[in-house]
Protein backbone atom coordinates (compact mmCIF):
# COMPACT_ATOMS: atom_id res chain seq x y z
CA UNK A 1 0.00 0.00 0.00
CA UNK A 2 2.62 2.70 0.00
CA UNK A 3 3.72 4.58 -2.89
CA UNK A 4 6.85 6.37 -3.75
CA UNK A 5 6.88 9.73 -5.37
CA UNK A 6 9.98 11.13 -6.74
CA UNK A 7 11.62 13.45 -9.08
CA UNK A 8 14.17 15.81 -9.17
CA UNK A 9 15.41 16.64 -5.86
CA UNK A 10 12.35 15.13 -3.72
CA UNK A 11 11.47 11.89 -2.87
CA UNK A 12 8.44 10.91 -0.54
CA UNK A 13 5.91 8.41 1.02
CA UNK A 14 1.96 8.26 0.98
CA UNK A 15 0.03 5.06 1.87
CA UNK A 16 -2.96 4.20 0.45
CA UNK A 17 -5.62 4.45 1.93
CA UNK A 18 -7.91 1.29 2.99
CA UNK A 19 -10.23 0.66 0.51
CA UNK A 20 -8.58 2.71 -2.66
CA UNK A 21 -6.28 1.86 -5.13
CA UNK A 22 -3.37 3.43 -6.32
CA UNK A 23 -2.14 3.69 -10.30
CA UNK A 24 0.37 5.80 -12.24
CA UNK A 25 -1.58 7.94 -15.01
CA UNK A 26 -0.01 10.07 -17.07
CA UNK A 27 0.61 13.33 -15.88
CA UNK A 28 0.74 12.91 -12.33
CA UNK A 29 3.11 11.50 -10.27
CA UNK A 30 0.32 9.13 -8.63
CA UNK A 31 -3.37 9.03 -8.52
CA UNK A 32 -6.01 6.83 -6.13
CA UNK A 33 -9.73 5.81 -6.57
CA UNK A 34 -11.78 3.31 -4.68
CA UNK A 35 -12.24 -0.33 -4.83
CA UNK A 36 -14.59 -1.24 -7.63
CA UNK A 37 -14.40 2.07 -9.55
CA UNK A 38 -11.62 3.83 -11.82
CA UNK A 39 -9.64 6.86 -12.07
CA UNK A 40 -11.16 7.69 -14.98
CA UNK A 41 -14.93 7.69 -13.74
CA UNK A 42 -14.89 7.09 -10.17
CA UNK A 43 -16.92 9.73 -8.80
CA UNK A 44 -14.68 10.44 -5.89
CA UNK A 45 -10.92 10.26 -7.32
CA UNK A 46 -7.49 11.72 -5.25
CA UNK A 47 -4.38 12.45 -6.81
CA UNK A 48 -0.87 14.15 -6.26
CA UNK A 49 1.01 16.42 -8.40
CA UNK A 50 4.49 18.60 -6.89
CA UNK A 51 5.66 22.11 -8.35
CA UNK A 52 9.45 22.07 -8.56
CA UNK A 53 11.36 25.74 -9.44
CA UNK A 54 14.71 25.40 -11.07
CA UNK A 55 16.47 26.61 -8.34
CA UNK A 56 16.16 24.41 -6.00
CA UNK A 57 14.32 25.99 -3.36
CA UNK A 58 10.62 24.93 -3.24
CA UNK A 59 7.88 28.10 -2.52
CA UNK A 60 6.25 28.49 0.62
CA UNK A 61 2.62 26.73 0.26
CA UNK A 62 0.80 29.83 0.54
CA UNK A 63 2.27 31.08 -2.95
CA UNK A 64 1.49 27.80 -4.39
CA UNK A 65 -1.90 28.12 -2.92
CA UNK A 66 -2.19 31.40 -4.24
CA UNK A 67 -1.13 30.82 -7.72
CA UNK A 68 -2.94 27.95 -7.98
CA UNK A 69 -5.98 29.60 -6.81
CA UNK A 70 -5.80 32.93 -9.52
CA UNK A 71 -5.45 29.87 -12.35
CA UNK A 72 -8.63 28.19 -11.11
CA UNK A 73 -10.39 31.41 -10.70
CA UNK A 74 -9.15 32.47 -14.28
CA UNK A 75 -10.74 28.94 -15.74
CA UNK A 76 -13.98 29.18 -13.02
CA UNK A 77 -14.66 32.39 -11.99
CA UNK A 78 -17.92 31.16 -9.56
CA UNK A 79 -15.46 29.03 -7.47
CA UNK A 80 -15.36 29.39 -4.16
CA UNK A 81 -12.44 28.85 -2.23
CA UNK A 82 -12.42 27.95 1.85
CA UNK A 83 -9.86 27.71 4.47
CA UNK A 84 -9.78 24.55 6.19
CA UNK A 85 -7.84 23.40 9.40
CA UNK A 86 -4.30 22.15 8.31
CA UNK A 87 -3.19 19.02 8.84
CA UNK A 88 -0.58 17.45 10.04
CA UNK A 89 2.18 15.00 8.65
CA UNK A 90 3.38 11.81 9.62
CA UNK A 91 6.60 13.12 9.44
CA UNK A 92 5.80 16.42 11.40
CA UNK A 93 5.05 18.67 8.46
CA UNK A 94 1.92 21.15 8.09
CA UNK A 95 -0.04 21.10 5.39
CA UNK A 96 -2.14 24.08 4.42
CA UNK A 97 -5.66 22.48 3.60
CA UNK A 98 -8.60 24.39 1.01
CA UNK A 99 -11.97 23.47 -0.20
CA UNK A 100 -12.60 24.99 -3.44
CA UNK A 101 -16.35 24.24 -4.57
CA UNK A 102 -18.64 25.82 -7.47
CA UNK A 103 -17.15 25.08 -10.20
CA UNK A 104 -19.21 24.80 -13.90
CA UNK A 105 -19.10 20.86 -13.30
CA UNK A 106 -20.22 21.05 -10.08
CA UNK A 107 -16.98 19.78 -8.40
CA UNK A 108 -15.99 19.42 -4.95
CA UNK A 109 -12.37 19.79 -3.63
CA UNK A 110 -9.71 19.37 -0.97
CA UNK A 111 -6.09 20.50 -1.35
CA UNK A 112 -3.68 20.01 0.53
CA UNK A 113 -0.10 22.32 0.01
CA UNK A 114 2.63 20.45 1.96
CA UNK A 115 5.77 22.44 3.22
CA UNK A 116 9.18 21.20 1.68
CA UNK A 117 12.47 22.58 0.61
CA UNK A 118 13.34 21.35 -2.95
CA UNK A 119 9.67 20.80 -4.24
CA UNK A 120 5.91 21.54 -3.42
CA UNK A 121 3.55 18.46 -3.39
CA UNK A 122 0.16 18.99 -4.05
CA UNK A 123 -2.48 16.42 -2.68
CA UNK A 124 -5.50 16.18 -4.29
CA UNK A 125 -9.43 15.27 -3.74
CA UNK A 126 -11.80 15.71 -5.85
CA UNK A 127 -15.67 14.50 -6.23
CA UNK A 128 -18.26 15.21 -8.45
CA UNK A 129 -20.90 15.00 -5.91
CA UNK A 130 -21.15 16.07 -2.27
CA UNK A 131 -22.01 12.84 -1.37
CA UNK A 132 -18.88 11.64 -3.06
CA UNK A 133 -17.22 14.60 -1.38
CA UNK A 134 -18.19 13.38 2.22
CA UNK A 135 -17.92 9.96 1.73
CA UNK A 136 -13.83 9.86 0.33
CA UNK A 137 -12.74 13.26 3.14
CA UNK A 138 -11.90 10.91 5.73
CA UNK A 139 -9.61 8.72 3.02
CA UNK A 140 -7.83 12.24 1.72
CA UNK A 141 -6.95 13.11 5.38
CA UNK A 142 -5.51 9.79 5.91
CA UNK A 143 -3.72 10.14 2.57
CA UNK A 144 -2.33 13.32 3.93
CA UNK A 145 -1.54 12.43 7.63
CA UNK A 146 0.99 9.53 5.75
CA UNK A 147 3.17 11.88 4.01
CA UNK A 148 6.59 11.29 4.63
CA UNK A 149 9.10 13.16 2.69
CA UNK A 150 12.01 10.89 2.78
CA UNK A 151 15.04 12.99 1.12
CA UNK A 152 16.74 14.13 3.92
CA UNK A 153 20.38 15.18 1.65
CA UNK A 154 20.25 16.84 -1.76
CA UNK A 155 22.82 15.95 -3.80
CA UNK A 156 22.16 17.40 -7.28
CA UNK A 157 24.88 15.68 -9.15
CA UNK A 158 24.07 12.39 -7.99
CA UNK A 159 23.04 9.92 -10.72
CA UNK A 160 20.22 8.38 -8.49
CA UNK A 161 17.15 10.09 -8.07
CA UNK A 162 16.73 12.79 -5.11
CA UNK A 163 20.49 12.41 -3.95
CA UNK A 164 20.18 8.61 -2.78
CA UNK A 165 23.25 6.87 -2.65
CA UNK A 166 23.88 2.90 -3.46
CA UNK A 167 24.62 1.54 -0.70
CA UNK A 168 27.34 -1.18 -0.29
CA UNK A 169 29.26 0.84 -2.90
Amino acid sequence: RTVLIHGARHAFFLMTPAGWKATFPPHVPAAFYRDGESWANGPAVMYVNTVTVDSGKAEPPEEVFAKDSADFVKSAPSVRIQLQPSLRTSDGHEALVRRFSGDPQGNEELVAYVNEVTVSPIIVLTARTPESFDAAREAFYGLVRSYEFVTSHIDNHSSLPCGLSNWGQ
